[in-house]
This record gives structure tokens, C-alpha cells and sequence, in this order.
């Protein structure tokens, strides 16, 4: 799933070429409207300023909503240039060139909403479409009667025309390759996002209980490396809630992560909401060690005073260690241990680590 911010932005970025686009058709026309009134052929003055008054009208009111769309009238517009010019000229000024446009122009296609297959079908039905219609018209334009337009004439709307369309081209293939580029992006960064998000804990942005459930059982798989679990929680975080309400617990909650943090960076250690006010903890270090971290994040916490509207809130944690080098049988048996070390803890007089 992609976010809906960027696909806005995207589309907006998509829009805006677009509309350059059409603001480019309007100037290539002038050109004919030029270049028809200096070689005096009136058919081709007469469309190219009615098509260039068109594209302006278009990219200046027109908001693009539609790819479909956009790809409709422009191969409408294309059609009558060639039809129109060819049979009341006749002859052939590289009209048909632009045929190939279109190809470029049908793969903006692709960012439709429809499924897979109708722009795959779509994408090359239009292009079988264009390289037919383009030399249909070529081998419509040998089959006509020759007329007295000069060579140089032919020659002039012929390289003005072929430079036009390569322009197109250039334009459309270069941006598409650009487009996808930014799509790629913005995907990887998307899903690196989501990615994140998925074994985050919502409140206190610390990992959750799924995600380390899977790293304790890779944790406990290898056994090359001794490690402890702690689980600890909040004292008295019930009556603190009852007492306050929700929005208390939840700042308890968010200002003891806050506290976890730096230590979770410092010492290598990783930390999540096991569930409510638990909170586990995994140590790649003898239990001493930990028993030392532990005694400095109790003590720390204990120190911290929270201001929730005019109230001053204190907190306490009581943590239970246990160690892998203990050959427990079953990961869940370690994090019971260091559960029921908790809850001695507790009947002790909390605010203490019990390892």
C-alpha cells in the first residue's frame, strides 16, 4: 500500500508535464500556422491555428484527470491533422510522423486504475494502432496525385516535423523513465516506512511483542551466545490509571520508552511493549551485566517526575531476569522464568531487579 500523500504528489508532478506538453503542441502549430501562411497553403494555416488556440485553451483550464482521456484527444487531434491535411492538401508534409507519438504518450497508460491486463492490452493495441496508421498514410500519400507544391516546401514541414516528434518522444520516454524512477523511490521508501511501522508499537514507538517474539526464538535457536530476558513493568500503573485516567497511563507509558531509549542504543540492548505497562527486555551479556543496566534504568526512572496538568506523577519499575545458560527446553519456559523473578520482585516491595 502506498501512501496517499504521495500518489497526490506524484500525480500532480504527472500532471503538470502533461500540461507541458500540450503547452508544446500549441507552439509546434504555430510553426505551421507559420510556415503555412509564408508557402501559402491555407489548409494547413487553418488548422494549425485553430489546434494551437485549442492546446493553449487546454493546458491553461483543463486539469488532466484522466490519462484515457488525455490519450483520446490527442489521437483524435492527431487523426484529423493527418486526414484533413493529407486529402486537402494532397500530399504528404510528415504529418503521419506523429503517429509515433502516441506510443510514448500510451504509456502513461499504465498508471491507470484499471487492472494489469486492459493497459497491457491498451498499451499494445495503441501501438500496432500507430505503426499501421502511420504507414497507411505513408503508402496513401504515394498513390496521389503529385502537385505543385516545391521540393523544398516538402522538405521544410518534413525536418520541422521530425524534429517535432523527436522532441515528443524525447520528452515523453525521458520523463517516463524519470517518472518510474521516482515511483521505484517513493515505493522502497514506502515500504521501508510500513515495514517499520509493523513491529513498532503504536504509543511508545518501541518494538513490539511479535517482533520480538521472532528475535528471541532466532536468539534462542543459537546457542553460541549467552543472553538474558527481563521482563519488568510498571508498579501500580493501575491505580495510576484509575486514578488519572487513560491520557496519564499513556504519558507514563510514552515518557518511561523515552527513558529506555538511550539505553537501548548505548548498550546494545532491545527493548519492547510486551503488553498494557510490561515491557521486555533482551541482553546479548552475562546476567550481571544486565542486572547493572537494569539497576541504572530503575534508578533513572525512579528520579523522573511527569507533569500531567497539575499534577506531578512519579513511577517506579520492578524487572526479573533470567538466563539462557540455564538450557531451558522452550523460549516461553525463559520468559516465564523471568516473569515469576517479576512478580517476586513485586511481593518483595517493587522497584527492585531480581535476578
Amino acid at each position: 500500500m502506498i501512501n496517499p500523500l504521495f500518489l497526490s504528489h506524484l500525480k500532480e508532478n504527472i500532471d503538470s508535464q502533461i500540461k507541458i506538453l500540450i503547452f508544446f503542441g500549441g507552439f509546434t502549430h504555430i510553426g505551421f500556422f507559420i510556415f503555412g501562411i509564408f508557402f501559402g497553403i491555407w489548409q494547413v494555416s487553418v488548422y494549425s491555428g485553430i489546434a494551437a488556440i485549442v492546446f493553449f485553451f487546454a493546458g491553461v483550464f483543463i486539469h488532466i484527470s484522466n490519462f484515457v482521456v488525455f490519450y483520446v484527444l490527442t489521437f483524435i487531434e492527431i487523426i484529423i491533422n493527418v486526414v484533413w491535411l493529407e486529402f486537402s492538401v494532397n500530399t504528404s508534409l510528415g504529418f503521419p510522423l506523429y503517429f509515433f507519438v502516441l506510443i510514448p504518450v500510451s504509456i502513461y497508460i499504465l498508471f491507470t486504475e484499471h487492472s494489469r491486463w486492459f493497459r497491457i492490452i491498451f498499451l499494445g493495441c495503441s501501438f500496432f494502432a500507430n505503426i499501421f496508421g502511420y504507414l497507411f498514410f505513408q503508402i496513401l500519400s504515394s498513390l496521389m496525385p503529385a502537385t505543385d507544391i516545391s521540393l523544398s516546401v516538402l522538405l521544410t514541414f518534413s525536418v520541422y516535423n521530425t524534429v517535432c516528434v523527436g522532441f515528443m518522444i524525447g520528452f515523453l520516454s525521458l520523463y517516463f523513465m524519470l517518472h518510474m524512477q521516482s515511483q521505484f523511490s517513493i515505493i522502497e521508501e514506502e515500504n521501508s516506512v510500513l515495514s517499520e511501522m509493523s513491529f513498532r508499537d503504536e504509543l511508545t514507538g518501541l518494538y513490539n511483542r511479535r517482533f520480538m517474539k521472532d528475535f528471541l526464538e532466532k536468539a534462542f535457536a543459537s546457542s553460541d551466545k549467552e543472553f538474558c530476558v527481563a521482563m519488568s513493568d510498571l508498579d501500580f500503573f493501575k491505580q495510576f490509571n484509575d486514578r488519572f485516567g487513560h491520557e496519564a497511563g499513556d504519558l507514563i507509558l510514552k515518557t518511561t520508552a523515552s527513558l529506555l531509549s538511550p539505553y537501548s542504543e548505548e548498550t546494545k540492548i532491545s527493548v519492547c511493549r510486551w503488553g498494557g505497562e510490561e515491557f521486555l527486555f533482551y541482553f546479548p551479556m552475562p546476567p550481571q551485566k544486565a542486572e547493572l543496566v537494569l539497576n541504572q534504568i530503575r534508578e533513572n526512572i525512579e528520579k523522573s517526575v511527569l507533569a500531567y496538568k497539575d499534577k506531578l506523577l512519579q513511577v517506579t519499575m520492578t524487572f526479573g531476569i533470567s538466563d539462557s545458560a540455564k538450557n531451558y527446553d522452550l523460549l516461553s519456559q525463559m520468559i516465564d522464568d523471568a516473569d515469576s523473578r517479576l512478580y517476586r520482585g513485586k511481593n518483595e516491595g517493587r522497584n527492585r531487579v531480581v535476578l
